[in-house]
C-alpha cells in the first residue's frame, strides 16, 4: 500500500506542477478561485495519506484495503454493527480476517469512536 501512497503521492505533485504552470497563463477565472482549488487538491492528498477508521468505513472504502472483497469488507462491517472495535487487532474476530491480512493492512488502519 505504501507504493501506492508514494505513487499516488508523485501524480497528485505533479498536477499541482502543471496547474501552477499552466495557471500563471492568463485565464478567465474569478478571484480566489485558483486558491480553492489548491485547497482542494491538498485536502484530496492528505484524505488519500490517512489511515482508514474501520469503525467508521464504508463497504468501498474497506475493499480497498488488500486481501479485503466484498463478502470481508460485509463481514468487517456486520461485525461492527454488533461489537465495535476497540483496536486494530479487533479485526482479527471478524470471520474470514486473520493476522496476515492484518498485517499486510496494519498501517493503513486505525480505530476511531464507536458510534452505537
Amino acid at each position: 500500500m505504501a507504493e501506492f501512497y508514494s505513487s499516488l503521492t508523485c501524480t497528485m505533485v505533479k498536477l499541482l506542477i502543471i496547474y501552477i504552470y499552466y495557471n500563471k497563463l492568463p485565464l478567465t477565472r474569478k478571484k480566489g478561485e485558483n486558491m480553492k482549488i489548491l485547497v482542494v487538491l491538498a485536502l484530496g492528498v492528505s484524505l488519500l495519506l490517512s489511515a482508514l477508521d474501520i469503525n467508521t468505513a464504508g463497504k468501498s472504502e474497506l475493499m480497498a484495503l488488500r486481501g479485503i472483497g466484498p463478502k470481508k469488507a460485509d463481514a468487517i462491517i456486520s461485525y461492527r454493527i454488533k461489537h465495535c472495535f476497540k483496536t486494530v487487532d479487533s479485526i482479527t474476530k471478524v470471520k474470514g480476517i486473520g493476522l496476515k491480512t492484518l498485517e499486510k493492512n496494519r498501517a493503513d488502519l486505525k480505530v476511531g469512536k464507536c458510534k452505537k
